[in-house]
């Protein structure tokens, strides 16, 4: 998968009751996960303690005959640099069903996980789910790196190669409003 366009995770179902009134409440789904795009025109390095995470938020419990709800599911992890490297966590895992008494709502779906790089060395055992792996798109950024210069001030010509030096002068300029 591509993931593009890049959308996070879909909630999880609500569970229903079958008797109405006070202390009988079905759960509510949970919440999907979030997306992430993380793009670098060098590295990105997940240090072991570090982690990148678009999980599912849990269904939630049920109270008296309620059910319980449903988890969400993960959401969409892209990664897109020349290297990317580590030994971190990149999670989009299902949230997981609520449960009360023995009524448990379903967890909900994995999300997805792109890493795209020129060299990827980042630990395979490291994701959950298990992350795609393809070759950078190209340069992110344009390789020219990009300039400002100034030709004149009011009129006035700037040197062609200035020196901008504290102890040397490029431009005298005149007082304001002469």
């Amino acid at each position: 998968p591509s993931l593009r366009p890049l959308l996070d995770g879909s909630g999880g179902g609500g569970g229903r009751s079958t008797v109405s009134g006070a202390g009988h409440a079905a759960g509510v789904g949970g919440g999907g996960g979030g997306a992430i795009l993380i793009a670098a025109n060098g590295t990105i390095d997940i240090q072991g303690g570090g982690q990148i995470l678009a999980e599912g938020g849990a269904g939630g419990e049920r109270q008296g005959e309620g059910r319980a709800g449903g988890g969400g599911s993960g959401g969409a992890i892209r990664l897109i640099a020349n290297r990317i490297q580590g030994s971190g966590q990149i999670f989009a895992r299902g949230g997981v069903g609520g449960s009360c008494c023995g009524f448990e709502g379903l967890s909900g779906s994995a999300g997805r996980i792109r890493m795209e790089a020129i060299f990827n060395t980042f630990a395979a055992d490291n994701t959950n789910p298990v992350a795609v792996r393809a070759p950078a798109p190209g340069p992110l950024v344009n390789p020219i790196a990009p300039t400002v210069r100034i030709t004149g001030i009011d009129g006035a010509a700037a040197p062609a190669n200035p020196i901008g030096h504290r102890n040397s002068v490029d431009m005298i300029l005149d007082a304001p409003g002469v």
